[in-house]
């Protein structure tokens, strides 16, 4: 079958997405109308779209603060030419609110190409009766089926409804035995904004190092003015606590390079506070890394508490230090952990796990639609 992503650059959460579908003999096409500074286009090469002169006008005036800029779109006209002679059997689409977005779906429907919206909204959330009606008539219009790596908390008042389906993150098992290092190797990913909490790491490491033999490592992307002057800022601050003898900041290490080299260290941090989904700590637990994250990151729920990780209270200092430290001054803990990560990856996240969620999305949506 042929699949068509439109978003509005190609992320690199969605790699094994890719590789899972060409494995199983479909064809991949990527769309999108920016490019990020660190995207890696080894699965598919993506098609970025030319955005209207009138979107780039009104995105510069009103979409400074806003990432990705939800109100860039390519000419209509030119576009639903574009998709007709493409012909795609489903189209992916990222969050519907975004222009661009729309002008895909619209154009799809028209054609009859059968619509997913994606999105990273828990599946199991509290909702309102306006947004609930909302999506529902977003799916009525379109004939559509949302789909969310984020599963979200099973509880009282939280409802998965049947248009919103459960579909993981694709993430290939890279496992490697390996024994705990001395000095234990610490890394963290992410790219260098204020809200990743890179400085609350770093003090937390400046504590943790009186107790323990640590070495930290921080990877992470510098493409603006804004990350380039929090990367300054935190390189000063390694300087101002005398860091330098246990931390290395990296920036702007190529996505291949960085995976090879995952396994080399022993445990995964990511101190960011209201993360999405981030898809670094599911590559951490493909290669059997104990992770630690706050209780605001989308991807926490990946994480079995005590088992392959731990989680801190966002933005608490002494949370993430405990968290930390009750890992890597425990070695059959961390021997333990490791293997958890490794068996959660099989059953949580690997290439079978997600494709056989993604199929019976579209057969439950599509009866008999899907096929080879």
């Amino acid at each position: 079958m042929k699949l068509l992503f439109v978003a509005p650059r190609m992320h690199t959460n969605q790699i094994g997405v890719f590789q899972t579908l060409k494995k199983n003999g479909h064809e991949v096409i990527f769309h999108s109308i920016l490019q990020g500074g660190l995207e890696d286009h080894t699965e598919v090469e993506p098609l970025i779209l030319d955005a209207t002169p009138i979107s780039r006008a009104i995105s510069k005036l009103l979409d400074k603060k806003l990432a990705n800029g939800p109100r860039l779109f390519p000419h209509p006209v030119d576009y639903f030419r574009a998709l007709r002679e493409l012909a795609p059997d489903i189209i992916v689409v990222r969050d519907p609110s975004r222009l661009f977005s729309l002008v895909a779906a619209v154009s799809a429907r028209i054609l009859g190409v059968k619509i997913v919206f994606y999105n990273q909204n828990p599946v199991f959330q509290e909702r309102g009766i306006l947004r609930s009606a909302v999506e529902r008539i977003i799916c009525g219009v379109f004939d559509a089926v949302f789909m969310s790596p984020v599963l979200g908390r099973k509880k009282l008042h939280a409802q998965a409804l049947n248009y919103v389906k459960y579909v993981p993150f694709c993430v290939p098992l890279r496992y490697q035995v390996t024994h705990l290092h001395n000095p234990v190797r610490i890394i963290s990913i992410g790219k260098y904004n204020l809200r990743k909490c890179h400085k609350l790491l770093l003090q937390a490491a400046n504590e943790i190092r009186h107790a323990s033999n640590i070495e930290l490592t921080i990877v992470g992307e510098v493409s603006s003015l804004e990350q380039e002057r929090h990367f300054e800022e935190l390189a000063f601050f390694v300087l101002q606590e005398n860091l330098s003898d246990i931390v290395t900041l990296k920036k702007n290490i190529p996505y291949s390079e960085l995976q090879s080299k995952l396994h080399d260290f022993d445990l995964f941090v990511l101190p960011a506070e209201n993360e999405p989904a981030s898809i670094a700590i599911l590559e951490a637990l493909s290669v059997g890394l104990p992770v630690v994250c706050s209780d605001s990151c989308g991807t926490r729920w990946y994480i079995d508490e005590g088992r392959t990780g731990n989680i801190f209270k966002s933005n608490d200092l002494q949370s993430l230090i405990d968290s930390i430290s009750v890992i890597i001054n425990d070695r059959a803990l961390h021997s333990k952990m490791k293997i958890a990560a490794r068996e959660s990856s099989v059953v949580g996240f690997s290439e079978a796990a997600f494709y056989q969620s993604f199929v019976e999305m579209i057969s439950s949506k599509w009866p008999g639609f899907w096929k080879l």
